[in-house]
């Protein structure tokens, strides 16, 4: 009965685009929200520091850390890497080892501009030239002699918004890999910060700046995976969106599979899935449905009887899925492509989209609305009768 906050401005942004407060401390007053595509190209940044508040709205990750330099004075470095389109100035980023709280400037009068789809090197303000660079690549550097307080190999690194307490992304998995060998982050896409996706560099001369890493072959390139699971049926504008979006799966291969920690992302949020009905309830046999429902499903479907029923890791598909939401699965490992869905559209209220024909794929001619007078056909490729 107590109100914490509020949100009163009720101002329609656009499709697919959020309101954003602007000074987290004003309160809840209309000229403290704005539309987030006024400052940031997605037209939204979920779990981030606002772009209205000054946040970085690219997807900025860490990709590699060298702290077991030939001259640990000057050669250490971290590697970041601008997933996104848009460019991002790295000035005034915060970084930290752990044990001291550095601030991002240029390094030797350079830019701090990074683009889309780059990568940038945080280097030693004594950096003495160690590693053979392009002159595009953006480097940069802290405000005093040591990144951090000079990196160990036990030292966490964590890069945070200005704001110094909003998180863009961590190395928490530290190891030593041997002298003047980095540990390279192996997936960049669908994947967050975790244990087995760091490993020491397998490149010759023992780490890979502002390159793509060597570690398992890692790349900024999506790898196609082998399996033929192909997204049929979306549901993403149900009558009841807390309980009734779905996603619809189709196994169009010869054997069955197991989608036990495969990977489901939205745009928005990456998503794990498991078994609805038992955790480990994930086999989907050759020329059978499975449909992903949300954790807190409330019965809305005449879901086919053979079809497999699984879940989210957590309480919604994606970040709640969208009618501008283009969709992917990859398996386990985070890296593989498995399926998409790239053409979506407002097909109305409680009716879902769904592929026309298996076989011609993922292109924008072979989706349509539902024909079902239901709005939607979960775990067939047949209306309910």
């Amino acid at each position: 009965t107590t109100a914490s906050d509020t949100y009163s401005a009720g101002v329609d942004a656009g499709n697919a685009v959020s309101m954003e407060k602007i000074d987290y401390t004003a309160g809840d007053d209309p000229t403290n929200w704005q539309a987030a595509d006024t400052s940031c190209a997605r037209g939204y940044s979920p779990g981030r520091l606002n772009s209205a508040a000054g946040g970085v709205c690219a997807p900025l990750l860490i990709t590699e850390v060298m702290s077991n330099a030939d001259d640990e004075d000057t050669g250490e470095f971290v590697e970041i890497y601008n997933a996104g389109s848009d460019t991002v100035d790295l000035a005034g980023l915060v970084f930290t080892d752990g044990d001291d709280v550095d601030t991002l400037t240029a390094f030797d009068s350079g830019t701090t501009e990074l683009p889309g789809g780059t990568y940038a090197l945080i280097v030693d303000a004594e950096y003495a030239g160690e590693y053979s660079l392009d002159s595009s690549v953006v480097v940069v550097t802290t405000t005093d002699t040591t990144l951090g307080n000079s990196l160990s190999v036990s030292d966490e690194v964590v890069l945070f918004e200005a704001d110094g307490v909003s998180l863009i992304d961590a190395f928490m998995h530290p190891s030593n890999p041997g002298n003047a060998i980095s540990v390279e982050r192996i997936n960049y896409s669908g994947v967050a910060d975790s244990s087995d996706n760091w490993e020491a560099s397998t490149c010759a001369t023992g780490s890979s700046p502002a390159e793509d890493n060597c570690a398992s072959g890692a790349t900024t390139e999506i790898s196609e995976s082998e399996y033929d699971i192909v997204i049929t049926e979306i549901m993403a504008n149900a009558d009841d969106e807390d309980t009734g979006e779905f996603v619809e799966l189709y196994n169009n291969g010869t054997e069955a599979i197991d989608l036990l920690y495969w990977v489901f992302w939205d745009g928005d949020a990456v998503d794990t899935i498991f078994g609805y009905l038992h955790p480990y309830d994930t086999i989907l046999e050759p020329g059978a449905y499975a449909v992903i429902l949300d954790a807190e499903y409330a019965g809305e479907y005449d879901i086919h009887k053979d079809a497999l029923w699984l879940v989210t890791d957590d309480t919604t598909i994606g970040s709640g899925l969208a009618t501008s939401d283009e969709l992917s699965l990859w398996e386990d490992d985070a890296a593989s492509l498995v399926s998409t869905f790239t053409s979506p559209w407002n097909p109305g209220n409680a009716v879902s989209i769904e592929i026309i024909d298996i076989s011609l794929g993922d292109t924008s001619t072979n989706w349509q609305e539902s024909p079902c007078d239901s709005g939607a056909s979960p775990g067939s490729a047949d209306c309910p009768k």
